[in-house]
Protein backbone atom coordinates (compact mmCIF):
# COMPACT_ATOMS: atom_id res chain seq x y z
CA UNK A 1 0.00 0.00 0.00
CA UNK A 2 1.25 3.51 -0.87
CA UNK A 3 0.46 6.11 1.75
CA UNK A 4 -0.16 9.82 1.18
CA UNK A 5 0.29 12.51 3.84
CA UNK A 6 -3.42 12.57 4.66
CA UNK A 7 -3.37 8.81 5.12
CA UNK A 8 -0.32 9.07 7.38
CA UNK A 9 -2.32 11.42 9.63
CA UNK A 10 -5.27 9.02 9.52
CA UNK A 11 -3.10 5.97 10.26
CA UNK A 12 -1.54 7.74 13.23
CA UNK A 13 -4.95 8.59 14.65
CA UNK A 14 -6.26 5.08 14.02
CA UNK A 15 -3.29 3.31 15.59
CA UNK A 16 -3.46 5.56 18.62
CA UNK A 17 -7.05 4.34 19.00
CA UNK A 18 -5.78 0.75 18.82
CA UNK A 19 -2.49 0.74 20.65
CA UNK A 20 -2.38 -0.53 24.23
CA UNK A 21 -1.64 2.03 26.87
CA UNK A 22 2.08 1.37 27.22
CA UNK A 23 3.41 4.85 26.46
CA UNK A 24 6.25 6.27 28.50
CA UNK A 25 5.74 5.89 32.27
CA UNK A 26 2.01 5.20 31.76
CA UNK A 27 0.94 2.64 34.37
CA UNK A 28 -2.85 2.50 34.27
CA UNK A 29 -5.36 2.26 31.47
CA UNK A 30 -7.12 5.60 30.95
CA UNK A 31 -10.84 5.67 31.70
CA UNK A 32 -12.92 7.81 29.36
CA UNK A 33 -16.19 9.33 30.53
CA UNK A 34 -18.14 10.26 27.42
CA UNK A 35 -20.53 13.18 27.22
CA UNK A 36 -21.96 14.69 24.05
CA UNK A 37 -18.56 15.16 22.47
CA UNK A 38 -15.99 16.14 21.51
CA UNK A 39 -14.52 12.79 22.54
CA UNK A 40 -11.00 11.56 23.30
CA UNK A 41 -10.84 8.33 21.29
CA UNK A 42 -7.06 8.66 20.83
CA UNK A 43 -6.54 8.74 24.58
CA UNK A 44 -3.51 10.52 26.00
CA UNK A 45 0.19 9.98 25.39
CA UNK A 46 3.20 11.15 27.34
CA UNK A 47 6.83 11.51 26.34
CA UNK A 48 10.05 13.45 26.87
CA UNK A 49 9.86 12.66 30.56
CA UNK A 50 12.58 12.98 33.18
CA UNK A 51 12.74 13.47 36.95
CA UNK A 52 10.95 16.81 36.92
CA UNK A 53 9.05 17.22 33.65
CA UNK A 54 6.93 15.45 31.05
CA UNK A 55 4.92 16.25 27.90
CA UNK A 56 1.26 15.15 27.73
CA UNK A 57 -0.56 14.87 24.37
CA UNK A 58 -4.22 14.36 23.43
CA UNK A 59 -6.61 14.77 20.48
CA UNK A 60 -10.30 15.64 20.31
CA UNK A 61 -12.39 13.31 18.14
CA UNK A 62 -15.85 13.23 16.59
CA UNK A 63 -16.72 9.80 18.00
CA UNK A 64 -15.80 7.96 21.23
CA UNK A 65 -14.18 5.05 19.32
CA UNK A 66 -12.67 4.30 15.93
CA UNK A 67 -14.94 3.26 13.05
CA UNK A 68 -15.02 -0.54 13.27
CA UNK A 69 -17.46 -1.17 10.42
CA UNK A 70 -15.85 1.13 7.87
CA UNK A 71 -15.02 0.35 4.26
CA UNK A 72 -11.90 -1.70 3.43
CA UNK A 73 -9.08 -0.13 1.46
CA UNK A 74 -8.59 -1.15 -2.16
CA UNK A 75 -5.96 -3.89 -2.44
CA UNK A 76 -3.13 -3.08 -4.86
CA UNK A 77 -0.88 -5.54 -6.61
CA UNK A 78 2.88 -5.18 -6.18
CA UNK A 79 3.09 -3.77 -9.70
CA UNK A 80 0.32 -1.23 -9.05
CA UNK A 81 1.86 -0.17 -5.74
CA UNK A 82 5.29 0.22 -7.34
CA UNK A 83 3.87 2.39 -10.13
CA UNK A 84 1.87 4.49 -7.68
CA UNK A 85 4.91 5.03 -5.45
CA UNK A 86 6.37 7.28 -8.15
CA UNK A 87 3.46 9.69 -7.89
CA UNK A 88 3.79 12.94 -5.96
CA UNK A 89 0.11 13.82 -6.32
CA UNK A 90 -1.64 13.21 -2.96
CA UNK A 91 -5.06 13.16 -4.62
CA UNK A 92 -3.94 10.44 -7.04
CA UNK A 93 -2.51 8.39 -4.18
CA UNK A 94 -5.77 8.67 -2.29
CA UNK A 95 -8.06 7.90 -5.24
CA UNK A 96 -6.17 4.71 -6.05
CA UNK A 97 -6.66 3.27 -2.57
CA UNK A 98 -10.23 4.29 -1.70
CA UNK A 99 -13.44 2.81 -3.11
CA UNK A 100 -15.20 5.08 -5.61
CA UNK A 101 -16.84 8.00 -3.85
CA UNK A 102 -15.43 7.13 -0.41
CA UNK A 103 -13.54 9.44 1.94
CA UNK A 104 -10.96 8.62 4.61
CA UNK A 105 -13.54 9.23 7.32
CA UNK A 106 -15.57 6.30 5.96
CA UNK A 107 -12.72 3.78 6.03
CA UNK A 108 -12.13 1.03 8.59
CA UNK A 109 -10.29 2.37 11.62
CA UNK A 110 -11.11 6.01 10.88
CA UNK A 111 -10.96 8.30 13.90
CA UNK A 112 -11.87 11.76 12.57
CA UNK A 113 -11.05 14.77 14.69
CA UNK A 114 -13.46 17.36 16.00
CA UNK A 115 -12.89 20.95 17.02
CA UNK A 116 -13.16 21.69 20.71
CA UNK A 117 -11.26 22.76 23.78
CA UNK A 118 -9.25 20.71 26.28
CA UNK A 119 -7.53 21.24 29.59
CA UNK A 120 -5.31 19.05 31.75
CA UNK A 121 -5.31 18.57 35.53
CA UNK A 122 -2.65 16.61 37.44
CA UNK A 123 -1.69 15.79 41.01
CA UNK A 124 0.46 13.28 42.92
CA UNK A 125 -1.54 10.08 43.32
CA UNK A 126 -3.65 10.22 46.48
CA UNK A 127 -3.18 13.98 46.90
CA UNK A 128 -5.95 15.72 44.93
CA UNK A 129 -5.52 18.76 47.18
CA UNK A 130 -2.30 19.41 45.23
CA UNK A 131 -4.11 19.58 41.87
CA UNK A 132 -2.74 21.89 39.20
CA UNK A 133 -4.46 22.57 35.88
CA UNK A 134 -3.85 24.29 32.59
CA UNK A 135 -5.95 26.89 30.85
CA UNK A 136 -8.33 25.68 28.13
CA UNK A 137 -6.61 25.01 24.80
CA UNK A 138 -8.49 25.16 21.48
CA UNK A 139 -8.13 22.21 19.10
CA UNK A 140 -8.85 22.59 15.38
CA UNK A 141 -7.92 21.24 11.95
CA UNK A 142 -4.76 23.35 11.80
CA UNK A 143 -3.23 21.15 14.52
CA UNK A 144 -5.08 17.96 13.49
CA UNK A 145 -7.25 18.58 16.58
CA UNK A 146 -4.33 17.87 18.93
CA UNK A 147 -3.03 19.61 22.03
CA UNK A 148 -0.02 19.03 24.24
CA UNK A 149 1.38 20.46 27.42
CA UNK A 150 4.81 20.38 29.06
CA UNK A 151 4.53 19.92 32.81
CA UNK A 152 7.45 21.07 34.96
CA UNK A 153 8.37 21.21 38.65
CA UNK A 154 7.36 17.57 39.15
CA UNK A 155 8.70 15.35 41.94
CA UNK A 156 11.15 12.55 41.02
CA UNK A 157 9.97 8.94 41.26
CA UNK A 158 6.37 9.98 41.80
CA UNK A 159 3.11 8.59 40.43
CA UNK A 160 0.80 11.31 39.11
CA UNK A 161 -2.88 11.16 38.19
CA UNK A 162 -3.98 13.07 35.09
CA UNK A 163 -7.44 14.21 34.03
CA UNK A 164 -8.08 15.53 30.52
CA UNK A 165 -11.40 17.31 30.01
CA UNK A 166 -12.88 18.16 26.62
CA UNK A 167 -15.63 20.61 25.77
CA UNK A 168 -17.25 22.12 22.70
CA UNK A 169 -16.00 25.42 21.33
CA UNK A 170 -18.88 27.16 23.12
CA UNK A 171 -18.08 25.56 26.47
CA UNK A 172 -20.47 22.60 26.67
CA UNK A 173 -18.96 19.59 28.52
CA UNK A 174 -17.63 16.72 26.41
CA UNK A 175 -15.63 13.63 27.34
CA UNK A 176 -13.11 13.37 30.17
CA UNK A 177 -10.23 10.94 30.51
CA UNK A 178 -8.30 9.81 33.60
CA UNK A 179 -4.81 8.34 33.35
CA UNK A 180 -1.44 8.46 35.09
CA UNK A 181 2.31 8.63 34.68
CA UNK A 182 5.38 8.15 36.86
CA UNK A 183 8.41 10.40 36.75
CA UNK A 184 11.94 8.99 36.54
CA UNK A 185 13.78 8.25 39.80
CA UNK A 186 16.10 10.89 41.22
CA UNK A 187 19.53 10.93 39.58
CA UNK A 188 21.19 9.52 42.70
CA UNK A 189 18.71 6.62 43.05
CA UNK A 190 19.58 3.24 41.48
CA UNK A 191 16.48 1.35 40.37
CA UNK A 192 15.87 -1.50 37.87
CA UNK A 193 13.70 -0.54 34.90
CA UNK A 194 11.48 -2.46 32.48
CA UNK A 195 10.88 -1.12 28.99
CA UNK A 196 9.69 -2.19 25.54
CA UNK A 197 11.07 -1.30 22.10
CA UNK A 198 8.88 -1.38 18.98
CA UNK A 199 9.24 -0.54 15.30
CA UNK A 200 7.36 -1.20 12.03
CA UNK A 201 3.98 -1.18 13.78
CA UNK A 202 2.22 0.78 11.05
CA UNK A 203 -1.35 0.06 9.98
CA UNK A 204 -0.64 -2.15 6.97
CA UNK A 205 1.57 -4.47 9.06
CA UNK A 206 -0.89 -5.05 11.91
CA UNK A 207 -1.53 -8.70 12.80
CA UNK A 208 -4.68 -8.08 14.84
CA UNK A 209 -7.35 -6.29 12.83
CA UNK A 210 -9.20 -4.82 15.80
CA UNK A 211 -6.36 -4.22 18.25
CA UNK A 212 -3.41 -3.36 16.06
CA UNK A 213 -0.77 -5.91 17.04
CA UNK A 214 -0.93 -9.11 19.08
CA UNK A 215 2.08 -8.08 21.15
CA UNK A 216 0.26 -5.13 22.78
CA UNK A 217 -1.52 -7.09 25.58
CA UNK A 218 1.76 -8.81 26.50
CA UNK A 219 3.53 -5.45 26.61
CA UNK A 220 0.79 -4.04 28.82
CA UNK A 221 1.02 -7.00 31.24
CA UNK A 222 4.75 -6.32 31.59
CA UNK A 223 3.86 -2.91 33.05
CA UNK A 224 6.91 -1.27 31.43
CA UNK A 225 8.40 1.90 32.86
CA UNK A 226 8.64 3.35 29.37
CA UNK A 227 8.25 2.55 25.67
CA UNK A 228 10.79 3.26 22.92
CA UNK A 229 8.81 3.65 19.69
CA UNK A 230 11.39 3.53 16.90
CA UNK A 231 9.04 4.47 14.08
CA UNK A 232 6.32 3.43 11.61
CA UNK A 233 3.34 4.00 13.88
Amino acid sequence: MVISRSQIQWCLAMLLCMVANVAAQDTVNPVQVAGQGPFLADGTRNSWSDQNSIVIWTRTTRFPEMLVDGLPFVSLSAREANALSRSRDPDELLRAQLPDGATLDQMFGACPGAAGRVRLSWFPEGSPDETKRTEWTTTDSESDFTAQWKLTDLKPGTQYTTIVEAQTTDGQPGASLTGSFRTAPAADVAKPLRFCVTTCHDFIRRDDDMNGHKIYPTMSHMNPDFLVHAGDI
